[in-house]
């Protein structure tokens, strides 16, 4: 008789933050994925300095036994049995190795039909195509797609960046940089707002990247926060990192009778599952909204003066901006309701509550910083947080970064070290590159110029202003390489003079630098999430890429 057996997996979209689940199959076949108990194993008297409880009040929050993963998590093994999924290697079936434009067609990329082969014939294609194409290019004619960010959980490697590391040990390749596709805003207009000790991260306050320690963002939130003011996004829906976390801290808010307030274009599920204040606010007009609560609080004198006066410089910059010394136009909430849409008693009430009240700021990692000059609404909201106090008890941004509520105190998996360890290698400099979000545009022109690696983490503010081209020159690669320094050098742990020998064997083993001619992907998302549709469709069908894997 058949016995049922249960494994535990961890399921994300995001690739972390995916509560345990169990899963139970039989004879080598999913039955069902469910929600797992976490007393299975273990006794809550042995789970019990792992088991964080907040208490405002006398309500408690706290784990669950009862694991909550997303939905996606519970109904994955309709994926798994998916008619759709690709289970054998595919060639197309007018595409022939060897790089002659006659035979590998790329004009029909994406038209032609697929047929199935074996995995060694697919393991001896890639073999020869990759040996060819270093042969005659180098190896950084090898572009690697999708080395990073958002992939599934449930692997015991790193969900992308197998290609590169493969490709790290052959002598390179070109990196597709990860550009700032969440945190936009916040990268290019926040991160020179917050000072230097922000200026590492995505460019949210606090990040996690610099070694600030977010264990009581939600605990200050929770004791001291009145209300809460949701700049845009949807938290009910919001599960790739954090499973239903964000719901249940949500319901644990609104117990509390934190005052909600969002102001959104949209009237999201967020706002209508929950006792929430919606504001309208036109789209892209948030910067011009805030300007209208700023001349509010400039005024009446609502603004924190004594932390402006310790935490903030230039603050008469803004001031003058605001009263229209700089234009000669006020930025009073009349000027701002004619641009956002929203009305100006509207505008005065919201300024004259957020400074009332100790007031959070709350979204995922984006919400109103995701369009179109959407620097200007980041650097907006900074000088926001910045005249209520950031950091007094109740005043926070409360954001991706910050839900971790307490210190782990059982260790990770065996496997989180070299995950970790993958991740972190896709975001360190690299001798060519291109933004992911320009991809197309490199492969149609076959140079690309722009400013900014963008990498999105791990990168100072300055490098902003540093220019990049693709190909790599040799003049291009000596100045990326930079001058070394002392703090370099100590960061390293060796002598300055051993750095810049390093750096002077660089330069004289210049690497060969060329166009890419092959695009090896390990996401599916790019035409659809970053590189414009059908103009990456177009950039693909070009002979100069030979082999697309």
């Amino acid at each position: 008789m058949s016995k049922m057996e249960t494994t535990l997996q961890s399921i994300a979209c995001g690739g972390t933050g995916g509560e345990m689940t169990a899963v139970d199959t039989m004879d080598g076949k999913i039955v069902r994925i469910r929600p797992f108990r976490i007393d299975t194993k273990y006794t809550l008297d042995e789970l019990k300095d792992s088991m964080w409880e907040i208490d405002v009040d006398g309500e408690v929050f706290k784990p669950t036994i009862k694991t909550c993963p997303n939905w996606m998590a519970l109904a994955y093994k309709n994926r798994v049995y998916s008619k759709n999924r690709v289970l054998k290697p595919l060639k197309r079936v007018d595409w022939e190795p060897g790089g002659d434009p006659a035979k590998i067609n790329a004009a029909n990329r994406g038209k032609s039909k697929f047929v199935e082969i074996s995995w060694d014939e697919a393991l001896d294609i890639m073999e020869s195509e990759l040996r060819r194409i270093i042969d005659t290019y180098g190896p950084y004619a090898v572009f690697c797609v999708g080395e990073d960010g958002h992939r599934e959980s449930k692997d015991l490697h790193a969900g992308g960046g197998m290609h590169a590391n493969l490709m790290d040990k052959l002598g390179g390749y070109t990196r597709e940089t990860r550009t700032p596709d969440s945190v936009e805003g916040w990268y290019w207009g926040a991160k020179h707002v917050w000072g230097c000790g922000c200026n590492k991260g995505l460019g949210l306050a606090a990040p996690v990247e610099t070694g600030y320690n977010p264990w009581n963002v939600i605990k200050d939130v929770a004791e001291n926060s009145q209300m809460l003011l949701f700049d845009a996004g949807d938290w009910e829906l919001t599960t790739n990192y954090a499973s239903l976390f964000l719901s249940q801290l949500m319901d644990y808010f609104e117990v509390l009778g934190k005052e909600m307030v969002s102001v959104d274009p949209f009237c999201n599920y967020t706002n209508v599952c929950h006792n929430m204040k919606w504001i309208p606010v036109l789209p892209n007009t948030d910067a011009a909204f805030h300007f209208g609560v700023f001349h509010t609080l400039i005024t009446e004198g609502l603004y924190d003066k004594d932390y402006i006066e310790t935490h903030a410089i230039h603050f008469d910059k803004l001031v003058d901006y605001v009263m229209g010394k700089e234009d000669g136009e006020v930025k009073d909430p009349k000027w701002a309701s004619e641009r956002c849409g929203v009305p100006t008693w509207t505008i005065k009430a919201f300024a004259r509550n957020v400074m009332e009240k100790a007031t959070a700021h709350v979204h995922y990692s984006s919400g109103h910083i995701k369009t179109p000059y959407s620097h200007e609404p980041a650097r907006t909201s900074a000088y926001l947080m910045a005249m209520q106090g950031l950091g007094k008890p109740g005043v926070q941004q409360l954001h991706l970064g910050s839900l971790v509520v307490a210190k782990e105190k059982i260790g990770r998996s065996t496997s989180a070290p070299f995950t970790m360890a993958i991740q972190c290698r896709m975001f360190y400099p690299s001798a060519q590159t291109i933004p992911r979000t320009l991809v197309a545009e490199a492969l149609q022109k076959g140079k690309l110029e722009w400013w900014g690696s963008p990498s999105i983490v791990y990168v100072e503010t300055s490098e902003q202003f540093q220019k990049f081209v693709y190909p790599t020159t040799e003049e291009s690669f000596v100045t990326a390489l930079g001058t070394p320094n002392a703090a370099m050098a100590n960061s390293r742990g060796i002598t300055l003079e051993e750095l810049e020998a390093e750096y002077e064997k660089k330069k004289q083993n210049i690497p060969r630098f060329s166009k890419v001619h092959m695009l090896w992907s390990e996401k599916p998302c790019n035409m659809n999430c970053w590189d414009g549709g059908f103009n990456y469709q177009d950039a693909i069908r070009t002979d100069e890429v030979e082999f697309f894997v």
